[in-house]
C-alpha cells in the first residue's frame, strides 16, 4: 500500500514536468541577432550537459550489472540484454531522427529543416529523458520516501524550467503559434507526468535503460544538427558564452536535485546510522542488515594507508563514495526492495584482494 494517494503523486509529477513552460514564452520576444545566437548556443549547452548526464547514467548501470555478474549475483544474459537495449535504443533514436530529417527535406522541396522542426526534435529528445526522471519520482513515493519525493519534485521542476529554454532557443524571432508552443511543452514535459505514474506502480531497469538510451541518441543527433545548420556561426565570443551559460545552467539545476535528495533523506524520521571502517584491504563489518524503507546513513572511516572507494551494487542507482586516506565518507541509503546487495572497493586491484561485503535488506 502507498503512504500517499495516487492523485497527490500525479500532481507532483505534473508540477515537475510542466514547469518546462516557464522557459518557453521567450519565443514570443523579439530579440537582436546577437541575443538569438546566444540563446541558440545556450540550448546546445543545455543539451550537451543532458547528453553527458544520461550517457554516464546508462553506462554506470551496465557496468554495475557486469560487476554483479562477475560476483555471481546476476546472469550473463542480464548484462547482454542491457548492452543490446543501450545500443538498439541509441541507434533507433539516431536513425529515426535521420529519417525524419530526410522526410522533412523532401516535403520542403530540398530545403533544410525549419526552426519549428528543430524545436520539435529537441522537445522529443528532452521528453524521452524526462520520462526517466518521472520514474524516479514515482518510485520514491511508492517506496514511502515522501520527503525525498516532494523535494525531487521541486528539483526536477527547476531542472525542467531550464530545458524550456533549450527548446525555445532555435525559435527566437520566428514567432510560432501559441498552440505549437503548448504542443512543445506537452511533448517535453508531459513524459515526466507519465513517468511518475508508471514509476509509482511498477519498476523496470530495462525500461529505464531503453528510454535513457533513446534520449541520449536523440540529443546527440540534435546537437549535431544545431551546429551543422550554422546556429553557432557568427560572433564567436557570444556563441562561446552561450554554450558555457547553457551547460552550467543545466549543471546548477542538477546540483539542486542532488541537494534536494540529501535534504529529503535527512528529514526522514526513522533514520538509522551505521559505523563502518575500511582498512587495507577489508571492510568492517563485512555484513550489514537493514529493513526496506529504512533511511540509513553509513559513516565510513578509512584506517588504512591508501585511498578506498566503496560502491554498493544492484540497488537501482549509483551508490559510491570515495574515502580518502585517513579520512571519512558518508553513504546515504533508502533501500526499496529486499535482497542481498554486494558492496566492494572500486579502486583498481582492491576487490581482487578481497575488499568486499554484503548488504542484507529484509
Amino acid at each position: 500500500m502507498l503512504d500517499i494517494d495516487l492523485g497527490t503523486i500525479l500532481f507532483g509529477g505534473a508540477i515537475a514536468g510542466f514547469t518546462i513552460y516557464l522557459g518557453l514564452p521567450i519565443v514570443f520576444l523579439r530579440v537582436s541577432d546577437r541575443l538569438r545566437l546566444f540563446l541558440s548556443a545556450a540550448s546546445v549547452g543545455i543539451l550537451l550537459y543532458l547528453f553527458v548526464e544520461i550517457s554516464y547514467h546508462v553506462i554506470e548501470q551496465i557496468e554495475s550489472a557486469m560487476k554483479l555478474t562477475i560476483l555471481g549475483y546476476r546472469s550473463v544474459s542480464d548484462v547482454v540484454s542491457l548492452v543490446l537495449i543501450f545500443v538498439a535504443g541509441f541507434a533507433l533514436s539516431l536513425l529515426s531522427l535521420l529519417g525524419f530529417e530526410a522526410f522533412v527535406i523532401r516535403q520542403n522541396g530540398g530545403q533544410p529543416k525549419s526552426p519549428t522542426h528543430l524545436a520539435l526534435m529537441i522537445a522529443v529528445g528532452i521528453g524521452l529523458h524526462n520520462f526517466s526522471e518521472g520514474l524516479v519520482i514515482g518510485q520514491q513515493f511508492a517506496s514511502g520516501a515522501l520527503s525525498l519525493g516532494y523535494l525531487l519534485v521541486i528539483g526536477f521542476a527547476l531542472h525542467n524550467a531550464t530545458e524550456g529554454f533549450g527548446i525555445a532557443g532555435p525559435l527566437s524571432n520566428h514567432r510560432p503559434s501559441v498552440l505549437f508552443v503548448i504542443l512543445l511543452g506537452l511533448i517535453g514535459g508531459g513524459p515526466t507526468f507519465l513517468g511518475t505514474f508508471v514509476g509509482s506502480q511498477w519498476t523496470s531497469e530495462p525500461v529505464e535503460t531503453l528510454f535513457l538510451s533513446l534520449a541520449a541518441g536523440a540529443i546527440l543527433y540534435i546537437v549535431g544538427e544545431l551546429i551543422h545548420l550554422g546556429k553557432l556561426k557568427g560572433a564567436h565570443m557570444t556563441a562561446t558564452m552561450g554554450l558555457l551559460v547553457g551547460f552550467f545552467l543545466a549543471f546548477g539545476s542538477d546540483l539542486v536535485i542532488e541537494g534536494a535528495t540529501t535534504v529529503g533523506f535527512l528529514k526522514e524520521a526513522d533514520q538509522k546510522e551505521i559505523q563502518m571502517h575500511a582498512g587495507d584491504y577489508f571492510f568492517e563489518p563485512r555484513e550489514i542488515h537493514l529493513k526496506t524503507g529504512e533511511a540509513t546513513k553509513i559513516l565510513i572511516e578509512n584506517r588504512g594507508e591508501v585511498e578506498h572507494e566503496i560502491e554498493i551494487l544492484g540497488m537501482g542507482e549509483e551508490i559510491e563514495q570515495v574515502i580518502p586516506w585517513q579520512g571519512k565518507g558518508v553513504v546515504l541509503l533508502y533501500p526499496r526492495h529486499a535482497g542481498r546487495y554486494p558492496f566492494i572497493c572500486d579502486m583498481p586491484g582492491h576487490l581482487a584482494q578481497g575488499m568486499r561485503g554484503t548488504l542484507v535488506v529484509e
